[in-house]
């Protein structure tokens, strides 16, 4: 079991950027030590990292609620803490006492660091720091890792461009996801998030910030300079401009004879490069064609989720392709109610209703004597 140092060192290392949690630690310390010690005597795989999911999971419920809002849209998810005692093959009274432990701490935690610290982010105008905010959930909220497509396709784009440099890669991969993923709804992680915030503070500036974001997904432009040394004039093949673009990195000098080929985003009016990018020389920018590009990864990854299904608790098999893109209302039984039961599957409350006696003279056969 960890030390309070050994779990701060870990707490820390999970939440990767400078997030102030001296007042948070503790109480998720205290947390951890009882789920731990449930794991060691309920569970046949005892896993630190489930644990740890655990706790950012409470730690995201009581902040934010990004996590809860996910788990009702994707039946595949189904209940979370469920999911990761499963994965440490926990019996089911273990699973009931998790789960009692994770309400209460929901209902118990303390002013939240994680809050705070988007808040702050946010308010702060500064795209780098909402980017790092972004870049926390794409890449640590391991909810959102159930429900990212394969990601191969998109990989094997990247892989290329970079020369293979994973790294890079990587950066503009979890890039992609931070700015451009869309849910079923079709909402991006910022917008899911402005949501939130418009439902749990009275600080209207940071929703009405993070909507102002325009992602704009991997594309190749023109480049023109605007006279600004850290600026640059982007026309896409589009014909769309975007003038006086914020650059964090050097540009080269013959960039008016080359292309430029990565994602831009553009936040309070201002656009900058998103992220790593590529020059290259201008027959790049003639073949590319980053609409058929982006139909096929898109059209791959639908492709590979018919291919796979998974088990409701109920018993019911469902195409991940129904889970991860069709969207629906709740009025033909794919979306649960406000209890979360879903019209197509069976239903307790129904099955209780129909065990009930009819009455005699009702004109129906009483269903027992």
């Amino acid at each position: 079991m960890h030390t309070i140092g050994g779990f701060s060192s870990e707490w820390q290392k999970r939440h990767y950027f400078p997030i102030d949690q001296s007042c948070d630690t503790p109480f998720y310390y205290e947390v951890y030590t009882r789920l731990r010690d449930i794991a060691e005597k309920s569970a046949g795989r005892p896993d630190e990292s489930c644990l740890f999911h655990l706790l950012m999971y409470i730690e995201n419920s009581a902040s934010v609620g990004i996590d809860g809002c996910y788990e009702r849209l994707y039946r595949s998810l189904g209940d979370l803490v469920r999911h990761w005692c499963k994965l440490m093959e926990m019996d089911a009274n273990g699973i009931a006492r998790i789960q009692e432990i994770a309400t209460q701490a929901v209902a118990d935690a303390p002013a939240s660091s994680l809050q705070r610290w988007i808040e702050e982010s946010v308010l702060s105008g500064d795209f780098f720091r909402l980017k790092e905010v972004a870049l926390f959930f794409s890449r640590q909220d391991a909810t959102l890792s159930l429900i990212y497509p394969n990601l191969k396709y998109r990989e094997e784009v990247y892989a290329g461009l970079t020369g293979h440099d994973k790294k890079t890669a990587r950066e503009m991969l979890w890039t992609d996801l931070a700015f451009n993923w869309r849910d079923k709804k079709g909402q991006t992680l910022l917008e899911k998030l402005a949501e939130r915030f418009d439902a749990i503070t009275e600080e209207s500036n940071v929703p009405d910030r993070l909507k102002s974001v325009q992602p704009e997904r991997l594309e190749a432009y023109l480049a023109g300079g605007s006279g600004v040394k850290e600026r640059l004039t982007l026309t896409g093949k589009d014909g769309r401009v975007f003038e006086d673009v914020v650059c964090p990195t050097p540009l080269p000098e013959d960039r008016q004879q080359l292309c430029y080929i990565g994602q831009l985003a553009t936040y309070l009016g201002t656009t900058y490069l998103n992220g790593p990018g590529r020059w290259d020389d201008m027959t790049m920018y003639d073949s590319w064609d980053g609409d058929t590009l982006w139909k096929s990864i898109e059209a791959d990854e639908k492709e590979d989720a018919t291919a796979s299904f998974f088990t409701t608790p109920s018993g019911k098999d469902v195409c991940l392709y129904d889970d991860l893109y069709v969207y629906h209302d709740g009025t033909d039984g794919g979306y649960p109610d406000e209890f979360g039961i879903y019209r197509d599957e069976p239903n307790l409350f129904d099955f209780l209703e129909w065990l009930k006696p009819v009455e005699s003279g009702s004109g129906d056969r009483a269903r027992w004597p």
